[in-house]
């Protein structure tokens, strides 16, 4: 056997061994059931490639497995067509004008927002803001992603400091000529306030202890 360049080893103590040969491509030592006639077999479907290390693995799917994958497209297929109600041929024109549609109200969507932001933090700015003009403010867990996005607007738009949170995480930013320094801030209060995060200069967020925001709010201020 040492005479055949297998890419995988037999186990030891074998005394009979059949070996696979594809010309100029392969040896292997056989592992599989043997059948009678080809037809055995059934369907045979090239699902994909995976290349390691400098060689291909093929996927496939085999006899009974490959009859349930084309059942499982057959069926994906008239979910589709009913889905989108448009024929085989325009499913793909289909989800892509989905998409596009899709990104563009994205895009009408984040105009809206940015708008709506500054509207509310002009409104935070009158009725949120310390005297040294940062601005405290909660927002709810229904708007958690817009916690950011309403702090750069506050800094770098409406030229405020910003220390907004929600539920116990925090972000604080300040415009880029402000004399106050968020990281200055959190090195000196975060153990007494019970608060950890970081980031560069002029920005950090993390974890605060809610417990401690009225503290928080005095050292702020």
């Amino acid at each position: 056997i040492e005479n055949y360049p297998l890419r995988r080893r037999p186990p030891k103590g074998l005394k009979i061994l059949r070996l696979i040969h594809i010309e100029d491509t392969d040896y292997v030592s056989c592992g599989g059931t043997h059948v009678r006639n080809t037809a055995e077999i059934g369907y045979i479907k090239i699902a994909g490639t995976q290349k390691i290390r400098g060689r291909f693995r093929i996927k496939a799917f085999i006899g009974k497995k490959a009859e349930s994958y084309f059942s499982e497209l057959h069926s994906l297929y008239d979910e589709l067509k009913e889905l989108l109600n448009t024929d085989a041929s325009a499913i793909v024109n289909r989800i892509e004008d989905l998409l596009d549609e899709r990104n563009q109200l994205k895009r009408k969507n984040d105009e809206f927002l940015n708008q709506y932001m500054k509207i509310m933090g002009k409104e935070l700015i009158e009725n949120n803001s310390f005297e040294n003009g940062i601005v405290f403010h909660e927002i709810q867990e229904a708007e958690l992603n817009h916690t950011e996005t309403l702090a750069k607007i506050l800094a770098q738009d409406l030229n405020k400091p910003a220390f907004i949170f929600s539920a116990n995480r925090f972000i604080f930013m300040v415009p880029e000529d402000s004399s106050i320094n968020p990281n200055v801030f959190l090195k000196k209060e975060k153990d007494g306030l019970g608060i950890k995060g970081g980031g560069p200069e002029g920005y950090v967020q993390g974890i605060l202890d809610r417990t401690k925001l009225d503290v928080l709010q005095k050292k702020l201020k």
